[in-house]
C-alpha cells in the first residue's frame, strides 16, 4: 500500500519503489559485519513473474512473545534489525471482507461468489484513533491459503491490490482496482462483479508495527531483508461492534535479497526456491527460539471466517431447524455460516463505514494502546552489536 513504510538498504525516500540508490557508508558497513559483497539482486527481475505474496506467520501467546523475537534478532550475530526501520507509529487497519450473492440464489441460503472458490476481495484503510476518520484505502483480492501451491515451505499465495486515491469514492477506486488488471491482461478473480450488489461478510481490525530485518543467510554469503510486522489484531462480531477473537502475530515478507547468489540457484525457480526456502527455516529457527509460538499456515481472512462461524452458528438469528441444516450442508460444501449470514443482513460497505464509525473507532483505540504500551517498552537495536552478537541463527538440516 501507499502509506506503508519501504523496508530495506539503498530506498530513496522521494521514489520508494524506484531504483536502488548508491549505499551510505553506515550500511556499507553492516554489509562488511556480515561478511556480504553488496550487490544488490532485483527479484521483480530474477524471480518468475507473477502476482505472488509468500509469507511466513507465528502466533505468539501475548505482546512478550514480539519482545523474545526483538531479542533474537538482536543478539544473534547473523541477524540485527535495521536502524530508522521500525515504524511503530502506524494508525491501526481496518478490514472489510467483501463478497456477492448471484441475485438468483437469494431466495436459498446465499454463496459468496468469492468465498466459495476461497477467494478474498478486501477493502483496507487506516484509522485515525484521535479522531475517528478513516484515510488510506485499497482493495486487495488474495487467494485462500490453504488453495495456494507451496513452494519451499511458503504458501504462495495470489495478489492483487490498488489504492484508492485521495477523494476518490469507493465505487471508483473499485473500478479502477479492476481497470488495472485489465490493462494488465490479468483480470482480478471478481472482474464481472457489480460494487453495488458486493455486501460485507466480515471484518478484522489491526495494529501493527513494521520492522526492518536483516538476517545473513548461514549457508550462503547472501544477505537478506524482511519486513517483520507484530500484529495486534481482533476478529469482530457480525455487527462489527465487538471482538469475538484475538491474536498476536508475528509475520515476515521478503523486501530484498543481496550478496553473491549461489551458482546452483541461478535460474528463476531454484531462485525462487532458494530464497523461500530461507524464509521457511528462518520463520522455524524463529519459532523455536520463542516459547510458547506456534506456526500459522492462515490468512487473516481465513481465521476471521472460522471464528465467525463458530460465533454465529449459537448465535439466536439462527433458530429454524431448516436453516441450521442448510447451513450445515453448505459447511459440509466449504461455505463458511457466519460469513453467509452476514452477506444475508445485506450491509453495504458504505452503510457499515456510516452506521458502525463510532465502533470501528471504539476497538482500534484499544488496540492501538496496547501496541503504544509495547512499545514504549520494546527493545532497541545495539548497533555495536551488528555482526558480534551472540550464536548465529542457523538452519536444522
Amino acid at each position: 500500500m501507499s502509506y506503508e513504510r519501504v523496508i530495506g538498504f539503498g530506498v530513496n525516500p522521494s521514489k520508494p519503489k524506484g531504483p536502488v540508490r548508491d549505499l551510505t557508508q553506515r550500511e556499507k558497513s553492516y554489509f562488511a559485519r556480515m561478511g556480504v559483497n553488496p550487490i544488490y539482486c532485483d527479484l521483480k527481475e530474477r524471480l518468475p513473474h507473477s502476482n505472488r505474496e509468500p509469507e511466513q506467520k507465528i502466533f505468539l501467546t501475548k505482546p512478550s512473545g514480539f519482545t523474545q523475537i526483538r531479542e533474537s534478532l538482536i543478539w544473534s550475530s547473523n541477524t540485527f534489525i535495521i536502524p530508522d526501520q521500525v515504524h511503530d507509529e502506524k494508525l491501526p487497519l481496518i478490514s472489510f471482507l467483501l463478497d456477492s450473492v448471484p441475485p438468483d440464489e437469494m431466495s436459498v441460503v446465499p454463496l459468496g461468489v468469492l468465498d466459495r472458490s476461497n477467494y478474498t476481495l478486501r477493502y483496507r484503510c487506516a484509522l485515525n484513533p484521535d479522531t475517528g476518520s478513516l484515510s488510506n484505502g485499497d482493495f486487495n483480492e488474495k487467494s485462500g491459503m490453504k488453495s495456494s501451491e507451496i513452494i519451499g515451505g511458503c504458501i504462495d499465495r495470489f495478489e492483487r491490490e490498488n489504492v484508492q486515491l485521495r477523494g476518490e469514492s469507493l465505487q471508483d477506486a473499485f473500478t479502477a482496482f479492476l481497470e488495472k488488471y485489465r490493462r494488465k491482461q490479468d483480470p482480478a478473480f471478481c472482474d464481472g462483479l457489480s460494487f453495488d450488489c458486493m455486501r460485507v461478510g466480515a471484518a478484522y481490525q489491526a495494529a501493527r508495527n513494521e520492522i526492518g530485518v536483516a538476517f545473513k543467510h548461514p549457508d550462503a554469503d547472501v544477505l537478506m531483508v524482511f519486513e517483520a510486522c507484530e500484529d495486534f489484531w481482533i476478529v469482530a462480531n457480525q455487527n462489527i461492534s465487538d471482538p469475538i477473537a484475538k491474536f498476536y502475530e508475528w509475520e515476515i515478507e521478503l523486501k530484498q535479497v543481496w550478496g553473491d547468489i549461489p551458482l546452483h540457484v541461478q535460474t528463476p525457480e531454484k531462485l525462487r526456491q532458494f530464497v523461500y526456502q530461507a524464509m521457511s527455516d528462518f520463520r522455524d529457527a524463529i519459532h523455536a527460539l520463542t516459547p510458547g509460538s506456534s506456526i500459522n499456515l492462515k490468512s487473516k481472512a481465513e481465521i476471521t471466517k472460522e471464528h465467525l462461524d463458530a460465533h454465529s452458528f449459537y448465535d439466536a438469528a439462527v433458530t429454524d431447524q431448516s436453516i441450521r441444516q442448510d447451513f450445515s450442508l453448505n459447511a459440509m460444501q466449504g461455505s463458511r455460516l457466519g460469513f453467509q449470514l452476514a452477506l444475508m443482513q445485506g450491509r453495504t460497505l458504505q452503510e457499515i463505514l456510516r452506521e458502525e464509525a463510532s465502533n470501528i473507532r471504539r476497538m482500534g483505540a484499544k488496540l492501538h494502546h496496547e501496541k503504544q504500551v509495547f512499545n514504549s517498552n520494546a527493545p532497541v537495536q545495539r548497533m555495536d552489536m551488528v555482526g558480534y552478537g551472540g550464536s548465529p541463527i542457523v538452519f536444522d538440516l
